[in-house]
């Protein structure tokens, strides 16, 4: 809207007080920069592609499921039996856990939901991941257990009574916006007024 505003009105714009055609508008790329704004927006739009939100999501659904399905110690708080949140409940393959999952899923605290098959998909990224030298997600056959990495909970959920249910805190634009003022761009570069869009990309100079 700003290259428009500036190639239409601009009084030093070759389009300034000239009839607007589809052939004029090429002209409007000297105007296209690239702000910090444009650029932050762009990278949010895109966040899933670095921040995998579906393995958060299949979290909650399981942290769901297993609402009363968990050790817990006296105090009612989550019993970490080496690292791990473990299910009281007998899991003897991977089935079941996709059933539970698809069942908690229909609980109308989630207003935005996953396929089925998007669960599976999180439920196997969860499995192969690891946070803090350990399994996110491990589905015993042998102990017929779901062991979920205590940390993990810890640091990105947290219980919501309002929802009677576990939910991620993990804020996907704080983190992006965290990276983005951190990032090489912003620190080891000379702060420019304007940024060309559409500049050829090379390994050795940053995008930003």
């Amino acid at each position: 809207m700003n290259a428009t505003e500036c190639y239409i009105n601009n009084p030093e714009s070759p389009a300034y007080n000239k009839d607007i055609t589809l052939r004029t508008m090429l002209g409007i790329q000297p105007y296209l920069f690239c702000t910090e704004e444009i650029a932050l927006f762009a990278i949010t739009l895109n966040a899933e592609q670095y921040v995998p939100m579906i393995q958060f999501m299949t979290m909650e659904v399981l942290l769901k499921a297993l609402k009363n399905d968990i050790v817990r110690n006296a105090d009612g708080t989550l019993c970490d039996i080496d690292g791990f949140v473990a299910s009281k409940s007998e899991y003897q393959h991977i089935g079941i856990v996709y059933k539970a999952l698809e069942k908690a899923q229909k609980d109308k605290t989630f207003k935005e939901r996953l396929s089925n098959e998007n669960l599976k998909v999180g439920t196997i990224l969860l499995s192969a991941g690891e946070f803090k030298g350990q399994s996110i997600l491990e589905i015993s056959p042998s102990k017929q257990q779901v062991l979920i990495n205590a940390r993990y909970i810890e640091k990105h959920f947290e219980w919501r009574e309002d929802l009677g249910r576990w939910s991620c805190k993990f804020d996907l634009n704080k983190a992006i916006i965290h990276a983005f003022e951190k990032s090489y761009a912003s620190t080891n570069t000379t702060p420019q007024k304007k940024m060309i869009i559409g500049t050829s990309v090379s390994k050795d100079i940053p995008f930003l």
